[in-house]
């Protein structure tokens, strides 16, 4: 089926603004509304956009510069076509997915040094660790989700250069997904796939009003309950929604979390008390953990100079600890804030 190619980002973001679905619970107010919520899964409890804000809906929605069939996570780009040709994945690429999992793990582990993190314990605040490293840089198996069109505006019309600043796309055709979630939940499974993320101990996933959707390597976003919006892109239109998010500052604010990921991903070393984990998550025998540790020691090293070493996971040292804690002392008041007027609000997948 042909798809109809929007004239602008405007025209799609003008449609989408119309079939909104009328909120009987919208307050007019200039001001971003958060509450508690209980998802049910006895892990702390969530602080995302109120029913009562101006974006809330059954909608969640993703945006793109360009359109990738199939749509996947990051972790799983490289073996797309591989599944999609039924040809066998080549072991190469296995095991490069196996180091970003590895990896993942350390980021989540390590981040629990954070002054916010610790904070957010101390709250009674769901941490979604995967969530985080995802939005940090590390490959994962979600795939980003938000539940402002705007923000998905900005991934579908905004691009990173060589020197990671955000500039605004000015040729091709971009892409806005909306994802129904009512209708993803009547599907047997996929609900608990979805995750809700919403305001986290670090700043990027609450500004981006993030959710989750772990998608598996066969998979393709596009074969769920979405609509597609393509649309032509447009220099003009593309740089004012940069500048709506101050070129990209306010989706990511400096976080010393950025620099973390960034030495695990970047350190040709793994613990071998991370990998353990992970292969032990994966259904491996306890008992054949050793041997396995010993086989991929020489692969990572010999196809990506990696290795696995006895070592303590990679942790923020005490002058970003310090830093960090600056930070959160201003935030405490706004966190206080938002987790301190609202009810807690139940939520059943």
């Amino acid at each position: 089926m042909t798809l109809k190619v929007f004239p602008s980002i405007q025209e799609v973001l003008e449609r989408i603004e119309a079939e909104m679905p009328i909120n009987p619970f919208l307050l007019t107010t200039d001001k971003e509304m958060y509450e508690w919520v209980n998802y049910g899964d006895n892990d702390g409890l969530r602080i995302m956009p109120s029913i009562r804000s101006s974006f809330f809906s059954q909608f969640l929605f993703r945006g793109q510069t360009a359109r990738y069939i199939p749509c996947l996570p990051t972790l799983h780009r490289p073996i797309a076509k591989f599944i999609k040709d039924e040809i066998d994945i080549p072991l190469e690429l296995q095991y490069h997915s196996l180091i970003y999992q590895i990896k993942c793990k350390e980021l989540e582990h390590s981040i629990e040094s954070h002054p916010f993190v610790k904070h957010s314990r101390k709250m009674g605040l769901h941490v979604s660790k995967k969530a985080i490293a995802q939005h940090y840089g590390i490959p994962t198996d979600l795939l980003d989700l938000t539940e402002d069109p705007k923000v998905a505006a900005f991934f579908a019309t905004c691009t990173q250069n060589s020197e990671n600043e955000w500039i605004p796309v000015q040729k091709g055709i971009g892409v806005i997904y909306r994802l129904n979630r009512l209708a993803l939940f009547r599907i047997p499974g996929e609900s608990n796939k979805l995750e809700l993320i919403g305001q986290q101990a670090l700043p990027r996933p609450g500004e981006q009003k993030a959710w989750g959707l772990q998608i598996n390597p066969q998979s393709d976003f596009e074969k769920l309950p979405i609509n597609i919006f393509l649309f032509n892109q447009n220099k003009k239109l593309s740089l004012e929604i940069l500048k709506l998010f101050d070129n990209g500052k306010k989706l990511f604010p400096n976080d010393i979390a950025f620099n973390l990921a960034q030495e695990i991903l970047k350190s040709r070393f793994i613990s071998r008390t991370i990998a353990t984990e992970v292969f032990l998550s994966q259904g491996y025998n306890s008992r054949d953990i050793e041997s396995k540790l010993d086989q991929y020691y020489k692969i990572f090293l010999e196809q990506f100079d990696t290795e696995i070493v006895h070592k303590e996971s990679i942790m923020l040292n005490a002058i970003q600890i310090r830093e960090a804690q600056e930070y959160l002392n201003l935030d405490k008041v706004k966190l206080r804030f938002m987790a301190g007027i609202r009810l807690v609000r139940d939520i059943k997948k």
